[in-house]
């Protein structure tokens, strides 16, 4: 192996409607390092959906990563692997030999990313989970295992100075999965609610918006100031998704509601957690929300985007 370059990384995974590697690699560059981004497989491409299930996939994967930029660069300081189920035990070795750290991101990922006993853990140098839950799943004697919030990866220079604001209704944002149709009911008529996804039933006395691009539903949300209701599935086990950081970086008001219990919520982060009678409140007239929210986004700026997150993880 070469000689390690410091401030060069890379990113490999599947390409896919959330955050992915080129969105890590993007944050990771506008922070003054270099990153490199490979998408193995893309699975809004029925192709790549159909290779990637297939008894060929060891053998397309190896040779797309051979393929790749990653070929170009004699090593990288460490090699970040999203969806490392999806990556073939050579595959594996073959991005190892090309750092000094190969390092496993476990969080929110698609496709059955909690299937950990298809992966081969030990070849890591490090796994780095965005939630406790994630990190039980890994088994002992494993590498360096920690706790790595995934942080924002918004590097929208506008969304990233805009000041946060008093909402005058409320959106909730992603699939209609049941507890979040639930909880859709019990708000109506509360004040103007948005249902924004697809897939969405007809709900009486709501709005329903089409899905958008992840920085047009930030600025459309921006825009027509709204509080978000930031509804966690159970994967999270009380911890935090992706899109809360995404929502705290752009400066827009939330609440976070978990999926095992729709009547209380939780603010923030740490020592900003408080939980409330869901119900009870009537939320765009809360001004705990509004303080909190305020605390949130400075914080989530400052400590928590994706590039600082790395960082910390790395240590």
């Amino acid at each position: 192996m070469g000689e390690v370059l410091p401030d060069r990384f890379a990113v490999a995974g599947l390409g896919w409607w959330g955050v992915g590697p080129v969105e890590m690699a993007q944050a990771m560059t506008r922070n003054g390092d270099t990153c490199d981004s490979v998408i193995l497989w893309n699975i809004r491409r029925r192709l790549d959906r159909l290779l990637m299930s297939s008894p060929f996939s060891g053998i397309e994967g190896l040779r797309r990563l051979n393929a790749s930029c990653l070929s170009r660069h004699e090593s990288y300081r460490a090699i970040f692997v999203v969806s490392p189920h999806r990556f073939s035990l050579r595959m594996l070795r073959s991005l190892k030999s090309r750092c000094a750290e190969l390092v496993a991101l476990i969080g929110d990922a698609p496709l059955g990313a909690r299937r950990v006993e298809t992966t081969n853990w030990s070849i890591f140098d490090r796994v780095l989970s965005a939630d406790e839950s994630w990190l039980r799943l890994i088994p002992d004697g494993c590498s360096v295992k920690g706790i790595m919030p995934w942080g924002s990866t918004l590097i929208d220079p506008a969304l990233l100075s805009s000041d946060t604001y008093e909402p005058s209704s409320v959106v909730m944002v992603g699939s209609p999965y049941p507890e979040r149709i639930e909880l859709a009911k019990q708000l109506v008529g509360r004040s103007k609610l948005i249902l924004q996804g697809t897939g969405w039933p007809n709900i009486p006395g709501v709005i329903l918006r089409p899905s958008a691009s992840r920085l047009a539903t930030l600025e459309q949300i921006r825009a027509n100031r709204e509080l978000v209701v930031n509804v966690h599935h159970d994967q999270f086990d009380r911890g935090l998704n992706p899109q809360f950081y995404d929502f705290a970086a752009a400066g827009i008001p939330q609440v976070v509601v978990h999926a095992d219990d729709i009547f209380t919520y939780r603010l923030g982060l740490d020592s900003l957690s408080q939980d409330r009678s869901f119900l009870d409140q009537d939320l765009l007239l809360d001004e705990r929300i509004q303080s909190v929210n305020s605390e949130l986004v400075a914080k989530v700026r400052n400590s928590y985007m994706f590039h600082s997150c790395i960082k910390r993880g790395l240590k």
